[in-house]
């Protein structure tokens, strides 16, 4: 038989729609608290189909978010620079903005989030053992 790709189930069963629900809100909160503590506001932006079709012949088939990302904050940190009028882009805060700093707080969102669910996996065990104990 094929191995199945993916995560592997918790407790030997596939998750609920409520738990995949929970651990994606809690992805996306993670996500956001770290934007926010890296001075980011985490913003929804549309693009086109035909946007990221150029962003994916540029970067891969599939780009990340994280390089759509980028991708946007270099296109918008260059139009504003060239808007000559603007003084908050010649402040020292401007200048600390990096395309690096998305790559890093990716990862370290993956991380807490990580973290978040081996709390989750150790509570639910902690919880199977007392249910045992109880009996």
């Amino acid at each position: 038989m094929k191995k199945k790709i993916g995560r592997p189930p918790l407790r030997g069963e596939a998750l609920t729609e409520a738990e995949k629900k929970r651990r994606q809100r809690a992805k996306v909160a993670i996500r956001n608290k770290v934007a926010e503590e890296h001075g980011y506001i985490p913003a929804p932006i549309l693009l086109s189909k035909v946007q990221l079709l150029a962003i994916a012949e540029m970067y891969g088939e599939h780009p990340s978010i994280d390089v759509i990302s980028a991708f946007v904050l270099d296109g918008l940190k260059f139009y504003l620079e060239s808007q000559e009028w603007l003084t908050v882009t010649k402040s020292k805060s401007w200048s600390l903005l990096k395309r690096d700093d998305i790559f890093s707080m990716s990862i370290q969102a993956t991380l807490s989030y990580l973290n978040w669910e081996e709390a989750q996996k150790n509570k639910s065990l902690k919880d199977n053992e007392e249910i045992k104990n109880e009996k």
